[in-house]
């Protein structure tokens, strides 16, 4: 107990059987200590109660202060014994948290739209001590040079005893700004209480103060799969950054917990082979469409584990968020009711055309994708069928494009999107996520046309913001392989626009139904069952892969974890349809032979292996197989162009293949040797598929 007169007031304890009760006190579980305030009352009794655990390291034992209203704050400015001070003078505080363009006060006003006011104390303390600005300067006697356990409590203690009783109602937060020392924190707070603690600096950074106030308020960290507690920076709840004015606001979980935008959440069951499709706008663009939603929750029964989409549009009061810039967001929160406290993490972030799978969602897989984007409305799609995400066959002809990319050292930073600029910006087509360094990859996109000219907007980022370095660039050519854009250098996000012209020779239409049409939807094509079937080495959790339809994406793998353990997954592809299948080992030295014979194909629906490895020894990280499903039995596969292991040169009516593992030949010389439905060892497809021209297997 850290009082003399709180002391004073504890009598007749007997160790290990008194019960000491007090209506508010501050504990540190990792200390023997407690701050008890002068005005707390306290009882001592003989019978034990349990204690209940808590996640968080401190907590009050009272309410946390209100996400809507007014927060009278008071900042105080800690000296140590030595009188050792904060670098930022009272002046240069007061306008770092109050009256800059992005602090604490209008930061958070910008973000809850006036709905959580951020005001400085003006007034008396219990004490008597008169505060004009907001900030009042503390002594306390500590030595900042000698440690930092316990400065806390020191400040604590020395308010305290100066301004009078803390816990007074008159303040809903109090801020201490502590002196620089031997302390290698940057800033904490008690969650669900009134105090902040900021090492010297990091008191005058916005973030620091929103992230910490955030705890305040009630608001756990914001993580990432695979970055941590505080991996997810989209927000301020993640890791905060030394940044004097930063524009950001928090993730689609915060929001929907703080209730600042009540009006433009809504709360569904994903389950029920229901399609369910909504506008998502960014907090920036929270006034601006009655008809959109800020966040979409997605509830799960069976768990606490609930779901938030939200649109991360990096503008306005958002323009600095840290990642993920005009990106739909999936936030899983860990614990706690959608309201209480509790860390979220981030569990995948979509450019358009992108689906995520949301696996074992009360027993179900759940699908989100990023169906369209335009003018900073998102268009996103919900269910548990696969086949309402799925990109449908266009109705009209289609343009034929390709884009090359040349990837730097860090290929992970690059992504691209297509969408239709002349309607409401459905997703055409996207990047794969690169992983090879240095590599080439050249993607056949084919954009569909319609009765008027369209026009497609290509976008191309760098999510580190530093541009394509060396030699790594970006180039789309028409289907003539003429340029019609290049670039890369200085890349952070740019925007180019592809033109289509209209299709001259459309499908016919279909015909008006001569009775009223029902209610019901038509029908998808017919799709055939497939199984991916996997066969993993001893490094499973290198493997993975994903089926690509005109660069969306149509279903991907689970994760492998048991070595050299067979797996098989079904998924249902459509008639008529051409897919990509892209096979991943992110060590980069593929499946097979090194660490373990592993193998993968695809069987269609009449059990006939469409695409096999068959066992091959080649190192890769990526690798891409194209194939067509026709009817049961009979996808074809085509070349795989991505690693350019060969060229179709149509215009001569021939295949060649430029780069075998040991000699190379002509499609000429193999179907002259008869070798037609032979099957090449490294790649495991059959000659007359690589060579449809010379062996006689063209369609046009």
């Amino acid at each position: 107990v850290e009082t003399d007169n709180i002391s004073a007031r504890i009598v007749n304890v007997t160790s290990g059987e008194s019960t000491l009760t007090v209506s508010e006190a501050i504990i540190d579980t990792d200390s023997p200590r407690m701050f008890i305030p002068d005005g707390a009352r306290i009882t001592v009794g003989d019978s034990i109660s349990p204690i209940e655990s808590r996640t968080e390291k401190r907590r009050k034992l009272y309410g946390a202060p209100p996400t809507i209203g007014t927060l009278k704050t008071l900042v105080i400015r800690v000296k140590d014994r030595n009188n050792v001070a904060p670098t930022a003078s009272i002046e240069k505080l007061r306008n770092d948290i109050f009256e800059d363009s992005s602090s604490l006060k209008t930061q958070t006003a910008a973000c809850s739209y006036g709905k959580l006011k951020i005001e400085p104390f003006v007034g008396k303390t219990p004490l008597n001590k008169n505060i004009n600005n907001g900030i009042v300067e503390v002594k306390m006697d500590f030595d900042i040079k000698v440690d930092d356990q316990g400065l806390d409590y020191a400040a604590l203690k020395a308010a305290q005893e100066q301004l009078g009783d803390l816990q007074d109602p008159r303040f809903d937060l109090i801020m201490f700004c502590m002196p620089p020392g031997k302390g290698g924190y940057l800033a904490f707070a008690y969650p669900e209480t009134k105090y902040s603690f900021y090492n010297n600096d990091w008191c005058g950074y916005v973030s620091a103060q929103m992230h910490e106030v955030g705890h305040n308020i009630g608001l756990g960290h914001s993580g990432q799969n695979g970055q941590g507690e505080y991996g997810d920076v989209t927000g301020v709840m993640g890791s905060a950054s030394g940044d004097d004015d930063k524009r950001m606001c928090y993730n689609p979980q915060k929001n929907y917990q703080l209730g600042w935008y009540e009006n433009k959440v809504k709360t569904i069951n994903p389950l029920g082979g229901k399609r369910h499709e909504y506008t998502l706008n960014g907090v920036a663009d929270y006034e601006r469409n009655n008809d959109a939603l800020v966040v979409l929750r997605l509830d799960q029964v069976s768990s606490s584990k609930d779901y938030y989409v939200g649109f991360n549009r990096a503008t306005g009061i958002n323009s600095d968020t840290n990642e993920d810039e005009n990106m739909i967001t999936i936030v899983r929160k860990e614990y706690g009711a959608p309201n209480a406290y509790g860390i979220s993490t981030k569990v995948a972030s979509l450019i358009p055309g992108e689906v995520q799978r949301i696996h074992n969602f009360d027993g179900k897989d759940v699908y989100v994708k990023f169906a369209a984007l335009k003018n900073g409305d998102a268009r996103v799609i919900v269910s548990d069928n696969v086949n309402h995400v799925q990109s449908q066959q266009p109705a009209n002809h289609c343009k034929k494009f390709t884009i090359e990319i040349n990837t730097d050292g860090y290929p992970q930073d690059t992504g691209w999107f297509v969408v239709d600029d002349s309607h409401w910006g459905e997703a055409a087509a996207h990047s794969p996520k690169y992983t090879n360094k240095n590599q080439q990859y050249r993607h056949q996109i084919c954009l569909p046309m319609g009765p008027q000219a369209k026009t497609y907007k290509f976008t191309i980022f760098d999510k580190h913001k530093d541009g394509m370095q060396g030699q790594s660039s970006y180039k789309a050519f028409d289907e003539n392989n003429r340029l019609i854009f290049s670039g890369g250098k200085n890349l952070v996000i740019q925007e180019h626009s592809i033109q289509v012209p209209r299709d001259l020779n459309p499908r016919p239409a279909t015909r008006a139904p001569t009775t009223a049409p029902t209610a019901k939807p038509t029908p998808l094509p017919p799709c055939e069952t497939h199984i991916v079937e996997i066969i993993t080495d001893r490094y499973p959790d290198d493997n993975s892969w994903k089926i690509f339809a005109n660069g969306n994406l149509v279903d991907e793998s689970t994760q492998y974890r048991n070595q050299e353990a067979k797996y098989t997954q079904e998924v249902c592809l459509f008639e008529g349809r051409t897919y990509d299948f892209n096979i991943y080992d992110s060590y980069g030295d593929g499946v097979c032979c090194g660490n373990g014979k592993g193998k993968y194909r695809i069987i269609d629906n009449c059990g006939n292996a469409i695409i096999d490895s068959d066992g091959m020894n080649e190192k890769f990280g990526e690798k891409s197989h194209t194939f067509k499903v026709k009817t049961c039995g009979a996808a074809i596969a085509t070349p795989d162009l991505t690693n350019n292991n060969d060229k179709c040169q149509d215009k001569k009516g021939k295949l060649v293949l430029r780069k075998f593992k040991k000699k190379s030949r002509t499609c000429k010389f193999y179907a002259a040797k008869g070798k037609c439905d032979k099957k090449l060892k490294h790649t495991g497809e059959l000659v007359w598929q690589l060579c449809p021209a010379s062996c006689g297997k063209c369609s046009n």
